[in-house]
């Protein structure tokens, strides 16, 4: 995963500790909810079943219109159970501060999601309840590739305290009209570190598009509260890595790690990255990438943004997974390609 394969970050969503029974309820109902058919016996047996009452539910921003997309989700759920879903969104700036307090003081949502590497934190501070009996119902271990299954897992703990939700990928966006203009041929345009830089010098002769300026490349810096995430995909590039194999001491001072970080302050260096964006959050050089502000933009997010990115220039979704010049291609590992190139 730390070579030439885009590392995964996956959204679990444990349940944080509050009265069991509404916990309860959102698990057996779930399970309800899997049984579309059956004879009449058995429908009588579901309606006798509901449970009522109501389930709080915290979500992060996942998408344009995550709390509308939630609940038309989760009404087939309401509709089998008669359990109401409570669902809000909370930043993902604020969440974790949010999740901890609900932890320690016991008052905070049913059901949460919660970052992978969050998980463990939670875990140990008593807030999340170990899911271990009732893994089944969702399919168990089998149902999930190995990395995104122990995510639900704590070193030297026995316990599964959260359910992998969705699985994303650090990705490349690009502007195929840009790239086109630059004389760039987009198959071999980040196949490795080599070949991104030189995309991106070949941009930066690319003064304007429809006349607007653009820049090379750009992404978040000090204001964003996830910048790990934008930096860390350099230094995976590289070989480097958060912690040694044995997962006991810390390697982001290792040479990789070193290496990783060099290259991209050598962009910065070299003018081919925005240093204005340094100034914004993610969500800021985001919606730069998205209003034609960037070229290339290096994203912790799934390769959902182009159609996002549609969404917001227009108002309606797309109608296909393309979106006008959008692109998207794998992260690349720094000296040399190991995996085909990707395109929505």
């Amino acid at each position: 995963m730390r070579s030439g394969i885009p590392k995964p970050a996956t959204r679990g969503v444990p349940p944080v500790r509050r009265p069991r029974s509404l916990v309860l309820a959102l698990a057996v109902g779930l399970v309800a909810c899997g049984d579309d058919g059956g004879s009449s016996s058995s429908k009588q047996s579901g309606d006798q079943a509901k449970l009522g009452g109501t389930v709080r539910l915290w979500i992060m921003p996942n998408g344009p219109k995550p709390k509308e997309d939630m609940d038309a989700l989760l009404k087939p759920f309401t509709d089998k159970t008669g359990v109401k879903v409570d669902t809000e969104v909370v930043g993902w700036d604020v969440q974790f501060d949010r999740i901890r307090n609900a932890a320690i003081s016991g008052e905070g949502p049913d059901v949460t999601q919660a970052g992978t590497t969050q998980v463990p934190f939670f875990a140990a501070l008593g807030g999340f309840e170990d899911l271990s009996k009732r893994i089944e119902d969702v399919g168990g271990k089998s149902a999930y590739p190995d990395g995104v299954w122990q995510t639900t897992q704590v070193v030297d703990r026995d316990g599964t305290w959260a359910l992998p939700w969705f699985t994303e990928a650090r990705a490349i966006y690009y502007r195929k009209d840009v790239l086109k203009k630059a004389g760039v041929d987009e198959t071999t345009a980040f196949t490795d570190w080599d070949a991104f830089r030189s995309t991106l010098e070949k941009v930066k002769q690319v003064k304007e598009v429809g006349g607007k300026p653009i820049q090379p490349f750009g992404s978040p810096g000090k204001k964003a509260f996830d910048l790990v995430h934008h930096v860390m995909p350099f230094v995976w590039d590289a070989g480097g890595a958060e912690l040694t194999d044995d997962n006991k001491k810390s390697a982001i001072a290792s040479p990789q790690a070193e290496q990783g970080v060099k290259f991209m302050a050598d962009l910065l260096s070299a003018g081919l990255y925005d240093k204005s964006q340094l100034e914004r959050d993610g969500t800021q050089v985001e919606n730069q990438f998205k209003g034609g502000r960037l070229a290339v933009w290096r994203a912790a997010r799934g390769c959902w943004a182009p159609s996002s990115a549609a969404t917001t220039r227009t108002g309606s979704p797309p109608r296909a997974r393309t979106s006008g010049s959008l692109r998207c291609r794998p992260a690349r590992s720094g000296r040399a390609s190991r995996s085909s190139a990707a395109r929505i």
